[in-house]
């Protein structure tokens, strides 16, 4: 997603006001207004160059910034991962200091993630429609690799849970 950062350098030590800019750039100061608040999906080529030359910008970063439009997974994977290779083990193999993990389950816990999560997530269809399938293959999941000697089954409110963590943008732009 692009961004102006027209807030920040009006902002600045000796920032023109939005009235004075939209003076010098020739618009009315309501479009400047919804350049400062992100609220436009276009613009044109002239009004940017413009905009660059108003400020004295030495480059279009100091302008415009680029954000990835989906969260970046990485650190998400992770936790993920290590969340569910932790429904895996029964309680006498839970490690205060870390998770004890059996290398074939955290690889597995990998293969896992990039199967049924990170692909959605690429493609940005990660819906909640996907719930019950998701659900079904975590429970699978922790019963092919949890501990022999675990007493119960996974708790469906652990797996409700670490779902709800999965960052969905379509679903955080309708809270």
């Amino acid at each position: 997603m692009m961004r102006f950062k027209l807030k920040e350098l009006l902002d600045r030590r000796g920032g023109p006001s939005q009235a004075e800019l939209a003076r010098r750039i020739g618009v009315p100061r309501q479009q400047v207004n919804r350049l400062v608040n992100g609220d436009v999906e276009r613009i044109d080529l002239k009004t940017l160059d413009r905009l660059y030359t108003a400020l004295g910008c030495r480059s279009v970063d100091e302008l415009i910034e680029y954000t990835p439009p989906h969260p970046d997974p990485s650190g998400f994977r992770e936790r993920f991962i290590a969340e569910l290779v932790s429904l895996t083990l029964s309680s006498n193999q839970a490690d205060p200091s870390g998770i004890y993990t059996d290398p074939a389950v955290r690889q597995a816990a990998e293969e896992f993630f990039d199967e049924h999560i990170a692909r959605d997530l690429a493609s940005g269809s990660l819906l909640a429609s996907l719930h019950a399938r998701l659900m079904r293959h975590m429970r699978d999941f922790v019963s092919r690799h949890g501990a022999r000697d675990a007493v119960e089954a996974p708790r469906e409110a652990d797996l409700e849970r670490l779902v709800r963590q999965i960052p969905v943008p379509e679903l955080a732009r309708d809270n």
